[in-house]
C-alpha cells in the first residue's frame, strides 16, 4: 500500500490576499471621498459663530483678529494649529485651543499670562510675566515689584527677556515675599550688591545675595527688637549678617 505525500500548504502573500477584495477597496475609497467632498462642500460645515473663552485681560474681538479666521471657511478644514499660534503671538496669551463645536461653531479657549513685575532700565521700561515675557512698553502697575537694572537689548511687547540679571532679580523677590516681605524695587550696584525696598519702604542692604534667604531671616526679629522706639526704622544693613546695622528716620 503506498502513501501519499502530504501537500504543502501555500500560505497565501497579503498582496493576493488584497487583489481578491479589490472591489470592496475600491468602493469604499470612492465612498471616503464622496464623504470627504461633502464635508468640506456642504455650507452647515461653514464657520457660523467665533467664541472666547479664558479672556479677562484680552478683548475678544483682539482674540478673533488675530485668529484670522474667515467665516466662510469650513470648520473641518481650518488648521487649528496656525490659528493657535497667531493667537498666542499676544503678548499676554500663554496657550490657545482651538475647539469645534458641530455643526459649524469655533470656540478659541486661551489662559492668560499675568503680570508679575517691571524692569525700568536707561532706556525701556516694561512689564513681563514669572517667564520673562514682556507683556507692554511700559509699566501697567505702580503696585508691581520694580526691578531697576541695565538691560543688554530692547525687548519689545511679545520678546521673552533673556538677561542673567532679570532671573536673579525674580529669584531675589521669591525669597523675600516667601518671608512675608512684599517688595517695591530690587536692583544691583556696580558691584553687583543687593539693594530692595519693601512696599513700606524700608530699605534693605543685602550685599551678596548667595545667603539671602538667611540674611532675610533677620529682619523679623530686628524689627520687632527696635519697635519700642520712638523713631522709625529707615533702612537694615545686612551686608555683615554677624553685625547688622539699623539706620533711623
Amino acid at each position: 500500500m503506498s502513501v501519499r505525500p502530504l501537500r504543502r500548504r501555500v500560505k497565501m502573500s497579503l498582496w493576493a490576499r488584497l487583489r481578491m477584495f479589490w472591489v470592496f477597496i475600491l468602493a469604499g475609497l470612492i465612498l471616503a471621498a464622496v464623504v470627504g467632498y461633502v464635508v468640506v462642500t456642504r455650507p452647515e460645515f461653514r464657520v457660523r459663530a467665533i467664541t472666547v473663552s479664558g479672556n479677562h485681560l484680552i478683548d475678544r474681538r483682539d482674540v478673533i483678529a488675530a485668529a484670522a479666521i474667515p467665516f466662510d471657511a469650513n470648520v473641518w478644514t481650518l488648521d487649528t494649529h496656525a490659528i493657535a499660534q497667531r493667537i498666542e503671538a499676544i503678548p499676554f496669551v500663554s496657550t490657545a485651543h482651538i475647539h469645534r463645536h458641530l455643526p459649524a461653531d469655533v470656540e478659541l479657549a486661551i489662559t492668560e499670562r499675568n503680570a508679575a513685575a517691571c524692569i525700568a532700565a536707561p532706556e525701556v521700561t516694561v512689564t513681563i510675566d514669572a517667564q520673562r515675557r514682556v507683556l507692554a512698553a511700559t509699566c501697567l502697575s505702580p503696585d508691581l515689584p520694580r526691578f531697576d537694572l541695565t538691560l543688554e537689548s530692547r525687548p519689545k511687547p511679545g520678546d521673552f527677556v533673556d538677561d542673567g540679571e532679570v532671573g536673579r532679580a525674580q529669584r531675589d523677590l521669591g525669597i523675600f515675599e516667601a518671608a512675608g516681605f512684599p517688595i517695591r524695587t530690587i536692583g544691583f550696584d556696580r558691584f553687583g550688591s543687593l539693594d530692595a525696598t519693601t512696599a513700606t519702604g524700608l530699605r534693605l542692604r543685602c550685599g551678596d545675595d548667595a545667603d539671602l534667604a538667611s540674611k532675610v531671616r533677620l529682619i523679623e526679629p530686628i524689627l520687632e527688637a527696635t519697635k519700642k522706639r520712638l523713631q522709625r526704622v529707615e533702612a537694615i544693613d545686612l551686608r555683615a549678617p554677624a553685625t547688622p546695622v539699623v539706620l533711623y528716620r
